[in-house]
């Protein structure tokens, strides 16, 4: 990075310091602005900008104090629906977005993604997993029935990864359990000879047995419901 420099650190006191300016880090920081910086943790950043001006603002990391607290962010890449998000992000009461940054930082990956999905899907699950399985779809569309069975289990544990992500921002056991299903129908009647394939077999049956342990969580009427379709995805 060449235009901007910044370490923001937590004190034994909650409290942030932290210190940025414009230029390369050696003309940010001397020993007295490092000395200032006390704390067990801190996050730096360097910025070289592809879009945006080179303004002290657009340093990082960005920070900002909470009711419960400080909180300091750095992120590389551009944000292209930043404005959107920034619409969405100042609607909501400070209670909100309080446990919406406690969501997000269980997140070390695909946190953009699901800051996505927290503010613009959360509120219909409904439409979300009938998107998802428009996702899977596609996927199996694309897949070459004839490929050798090795490259077609690399892309179906692909597909599989994209299900238990999206089951995850979920957090609801019978929804994931309806998408694991739709899963494993598909592959089931996608014309792949999978069971040539051990590795495949020993997924499929993973998936079964997944599906049976989410099944058993769910209310007595639903697990009636489910467990129907699962009977009907065994050889």
């Amino acid at each position: 990075g060449q235009e901007s420099a910044g370490i923001t650190s937590l004190g034994d006191d909650l409290k942030h310091e932290h210190h940025k300016g414009l230029g390369l880090v050696g003309d940010v920081f001397d020993e007295v602005n490092l000395q200032r910086l006390q704390g067990k943790a801190a996050i730096g950043h360097v910025r070289y900008s592809t879009t945006g001006q080179n303004l002290l603002t657009n340093a990082q990391p960005l920070t900002a104090s909470l009711f419960s607290g400080p909180v300091a962010v750095a992120h590389n890449g551009n944000i292209v629906n930043a404005m959107q998000l920034k619409k969405e992000l100042q609607l909501l009461p400070e209670k909100d977005l309080v446990q919406l940054c406690t969501a997000l930082a269980k997140y070390k990956k695909d946190n953009k993604e699901y800051l996505d999905y927290l503010l613009f899907a959360a509120h219909n699950k409904s439409d979300f997993v009938a998107d998802v399985k428009s996702e899977i779809d596609s996927s199996f569309l694309l897949l070459d029935k004839g490929a050798n069975l090795y490259y077609i289990k690399k892309s179906l544990r692909k597909i599989l990864r994209a299900v238990n992500k999206y089951c995850k921002y979920l957090g609801d056991k019978a929804l994931a359990a309806e998408l694991h299903i739709y899963f494993c129908k598909q592959l089931k009647q996608s014309g792949i000879p999978f069971r040539k394939s051990q590795l495949i077999v020993n997924m499929y049956e993973q998936e079964l047995k997944k599906i049976n342990i989410l099944i058993s969580a769910l209310h007595e009427d639903l697990q009636a419901d489910y467990t129907h379709e699962l009977e009907q995805l065994y050889f």
